[in-house]
């Protein structure tokens, strides 16, 4: 620990944790804030006392995930330390009443507070006389909400679906100083909201209404400056005060002309308006001094006589977007303050409305055009222009490029990308920095040359897809060059490409076929990324390793010419050997041996590995998945040898049948659709691995027999115990995946012994209706404590 921290998070409380702080944190005079992330009971019996060491000296905030969080256990945190001021608890659908008492809290997070009462909210109010933000989310059990607070600056209630109109004001008009008020997907809402307890607000200043049924708005609060509604589908007539800052309606598709008109009169001191998806507006009254930005995307019916008019009423107006206005053709922008510009998807632009653009629009810095396929000869005079996205503009021609190099004298960036017609431009600025000319099919090797010789700041490239066999860049400025998919580029071009480019630092090469024999030689390479070059030979690899003394990161994925590499480099610390189907165990053993510095291995779908013996003292991350020939021996050797491995992953390796790991540093297991792996193995484990914090075992259909006696001294080590099976009435069984099975339990019994049905009687979610249910964070036994708790 060193003496200038400020502050502290700890993710993984531990013996050790204790011990550092009882014999450093005098040592930390400057120490301000400490967060600690408590994810199982395990962690919250060693958390006690280490709260009771610090809490007189700084202060805390907790974090408290995994499910495993009562009324009396987070009673007693609170009694430990008196001076906590931020709790966040994630899956918090055993806390009924919240019992805090903390005068000093001021921030309060319950995520999926399923079971919460109403009484509860009542009383921490009450109890929490400084609490400024309350977050409340996914909640059934509010019907009856109460309450009152001086101090609350923020409240957020999130799918509370019980929680009525007058419950909402009444709470609202009882906290006088709130500030900022967001209310999403309440189904009971539908009057309009809160017209009385707005009024008397002072300090409101943000409302954001989200899938909220409202038909019309109330806020005649003169200190509201932000109002947000996203899919309210029934908003009809809002009406707001004149101190209004920023509008959003999203997706408020009942909203009329007349409506929108009426508010630019009324909000005289809008500065941001945005009407996304609201498709049924046709010619409202866009008339404003204050306007400074519009988003108009998805307005599919605007038509041309209001967007002209829209630019010439807002003097301010410095940022527009278009997007997929449809209904556009021969529009006249004409605007001295634009900045800013998107007109994508408008497909029925042609080039008399950009050329008009051009002389009426002078301090233009920023225009994308995108998918505006009607575009073709255009002269550009933009002097400003910094940024300009021209992709999917498959009708530009080379003089239209040109004009913008020639002209924009400021031109940082400009894209593209699919300019099917431009063929051999002659572009040359000496502002340009990042060029991308992807998938342009007709696009010459000399036009690429002509650019990188004439563009001094040029940084970065883009010219992947391209179909040219030759090619020749010399840039001393260059830094990243994509040539991705250029199947024609031979071993001399990219060669020289790292000869004659001497400040590059990243290549990104995939699928360049027709290398083999390429010299890869530069001090400045840092990245490499040789992806699907199926054809490239070891001893380019083994160039590449020992002659970029700076390289960090190598992929050569599908690379299957890898068989034994044997160089290696003190500075690589990423290492992707995917889908090398030939490379071998010795190769393998090689690599890790001169990659002194090596963090990160990726071996997956290697066929032929069985078990290699790596030693490092740097690896952290080994990638073992879908190694089907790969032995218990390798996994051993991986968690032994490596002294600092923290994730090790060996998913669908189909011959490991018991790996017995010993690792004091690993964290993170996937042992996941290994359908041979045995209870004993997972025994081992969860007694050897002492700071093992997730395991995942889905699909493991050996592990049916495991029972309660096996993993009820140990559960706490595992608080994201991955493990979901589905018993058919057939007597068969299918895994079942979830793509997040934090947010959705298990619904269906885990296991068939009668003994472990009975002991699990009560359902482990508000949402799950199985009684014998093991959730993707297994509940399977509370101790004798505990249920005396809950009694309590």
């Amino acid at each position: 620990l060193r003496s200038h921290y400020e502050s502290l998070r700890i993710e993984h409380v531990s013996d050790a944790v204790d011990r550092l702080f009882e014999t450093n944190l005098s040592h930390l005079p400057h120490l301000k804030s400490i967060i600690i992330l408590i994810a199982n009971k395990q962690q919250y019996k060693l958390t006690s006392n280490l709260l009771i060491l610090i809490s007189p000296l700084t202060d805390l905030h907790l974090e408290l995930t995994g499910g495993w969080i009562c009324d009396e256990k987070l009673r007693r945190l609170c009694q430990n330390a008196p001076n906590i001021k931020s709790i966040q608890i994630q899956d918090s659908h055993r806390l009924k009443q919240v019992p805090i008492v903390n005068e000093d809290i001021s921030v309060l997070k319950l995520d999926r507070a399923t079971n919460l009462k109403s009484v509860g909210v009542e009383r921490l109010l009450w109890n929490c006389s400084r609490l400024k933000e309350l977050w409340i989310s996914s909640n059934s059990s509010l019907k009856n909400l109460k309450g009152d607070s001086s101090s609350l600056e923020l409240l957020i209630l999130s799918r509370c679906r019980y929680v009525r109109d007058s419950q909402l004001s009444q709470l609202v008009n009882n906290c006088p100083s709130l500030e900022r008020l967001q209310v999403e997907g309440m189904d009971q809402i539908r009057k309009p909201l809160l017209i009385c307890g707005l009024k008397q607000l002072q300090f409101l200043q943000c409302v954001n209404l989200e899938d909220i049924a409202v038909s019309s708005s109330f806020l005649h609060s003169p200190s509201l400056t932000h109002f947000t509604a996203s899919r309210c589908v029934r908003l009809q007539a809002p009406i707001f005060g004149g101190n209004l800052l920023s509008l959003v309606l999203i997706d408020c598709i009942r909203l009329t002309d007349a409506c929108i008109s009426s508010l630019m009169i009324t909000c005289t001191s809008l500065n941001e308006l945005s009407l996304r998806g609201c498709y049924q507006l046709r010619n409202p009254l866009f008339r404003s001094k204050t306007v400074e930005s519009v988003d108009l995307t998805g307005c599919t019916g605007l038509t041309e006589d209001c967007i002209d008019k829209m630019f010439r009423q807002c003097p301010k107006l410095h940022k527009a977007c278009l997007k997929e206005c449809k209904e556009l053709r021969e529009i006249k922008i004409a605007s001295e303050s634009i900045q800013w510009l998107d007109l994508s998807s408008c497909r029925q632009l042609d080039s008399n409305c950009i050329s008009y653009m051009s002389e009426h629009c002078s301090n233009l810095r920023s225009l994308h055009l995108t998918h505006c396929v009607r575009l073709t000869d255009i002269l550009m005079t933009w002097k400003y222009m910094e940024e300009m996205d021209l992709s999917y503009c498959s009708e530009i021609t080379d003089s239209t490029v040109e004009s913008i190099f020639r002209y924009s004298n400021r031109l940082k960036s400009i894209s593209l990308s699919l300019c099917s017609e431009l063929h051999e431009p002659k572009l040359a600025s000496n502002s340009i920095i990042n060029v991308d000319l992807s998938h342009c099919c007709r696009l010459s090797a000399s036009a690429v040359t002509y650019l990188a010789s004439n563009c001094p700041a040029l940084r970065t490239l883009n010219i992947r897809n391209s179909s040219f066999s030759k090619l020749r860049v010399e840039s001393h400025s260059l830094v990243r060059v994509d040539v991705s998919n250029c199947s024609n580029l031979d071993d001399k071009a990219i060669s020289a490409l790292f000869t004659s480019c001497p400040n590059l630092s990243e290549v990104i090469g995939k699928g360049c076929s027709a290398l083999k024999y390429a010299c890869l030689s530069s001090n400045a390479i840092q990245s490499v990324d040789l992806s699907y070059c199926t054809n490239i030979s070891e001893n380019s690899v083994n160039m590449l390793l020992q002659l970029c003394k700076n390289v960090r990161k190598v992929s050569l994925a599908s690379c299957f010419e890898m068989r034994c590499p044997l160089a290696g480099s003190s500075s690589l610390t990423e290492l992707d050997f995917s889908f090398c189907v030939n490379l071998t165990d010795e190769g393998v053993e090689s690599v890790v041996s001169k990659c002194s510095n090596l963090q990160s291995l990726c071996l997956n779908s290697c066929d032929r590995l069985q078990s290699p013996v790596m030693e490092s003292h740097s690896l952290k991350t080994i990638d073992f998945s879908n190694c089907y020939r790969l032995t218990d021996n390798a996994l051993f050797f991986a968690a032994r040898k490596c002294n600092n491995l923290s994730r090790l992953s060996a998913q669908r390796c189909q011959s490991l049948v018991s790996p017995m790991l010993d690792s004091s540093s690993l964290l993170h297991i996937d042992l996941s659709f290994c359908t041979e792996i045995s209870l004993v193995c997972i025994k081992h484990i969860v007694e050897h691995c002492s700071s093992l914090v997730k395991v995942n075992i889905r699909g493991c259909p050996q592990l049916r027999k495991l029972q309660k006696s096996d993993i009820e001294h140990k559960i706490d080590l595992l608080p994201y115990w991955n493990f979901v099976e589905a018993n058919q009435s057939d007597g068969s069984s299918d895994i079942i995946e979830q793509s997040n099975p934090v947010l959705s339990p298990c619904k269906q019994p885990l296991l068939d012994s009668p003994s472990l049905s009975r002991t699990n009687s009560s359902p482990c979610s508000s949402s799950c209706g199985s009684s014998s249910c093991l959730s993707s964070r297994v509940h399977t036994q509370q101790s004798d404590d505990e249920d005396e708790e809950e009694d309590e």
